[in-house]
């Protein structure tokens, strides 16, 4: 198809109430958006999307982020601002080249001493929003 060679997608405010799986076979994707939609928890096989750097779930249902993420190896942004997580997702810690995390206007009202330790020995990070959770 000719959507192999699609870099960046967006699909924000478009209904969607589940991950749409069909975007795992767009191996060359770097962006993508989501943003807006009714997704709430969702597992994907995100093991070809090896190019992905910049991703926004923004405005969705989201209360658990999944083993799925792990996958996401190049990742270095990920906007999860306005879900429903009530902890930061500890598979993110797995993302070494992850360095901006959006996790604003979530229900976060504690860190689990893993992440804590983590968040402060560790210079991954150059910036997290935690703003408008109840930490």
């Amino acid at each position: 198809s000719s959507l192999l060679n699609l870099r960046e997608l967006w699909m924000a405010h478009v209904g969607l109430s589940s991950f749409p799986t069909e975007v795992c076979s767009l191996c060359l994707l770097e962006r993508l958006s989501l943003e807006g939609n009714d997704i709430c928890n969702f597992e994907a096989d995100f093991e070809c999307l090896k190019h992905l750097q910049w991703f926004s779930l923004a405005k969705n249902q989201i209360e658990l982020l999944g083993e799925c993420f792990a996958k996401l190896s190049e990742l270095r942004v990920l906007i999860l601002e306005e879900n429903c997580l009530k902890e930061f997702p500890q598979v993110l810690l797995q993302l070494g080249k992850l360095a901006n995390v959006n996790l604003r206007k979530n229900r976060i009202s504690q860190l689990h001493p893993t992440v804590s330790d983590f968040l402060t020995t560790s210079e991954q990070f150059s910036k997290l929003d935690f703003r408008e959770n109840q930490l």
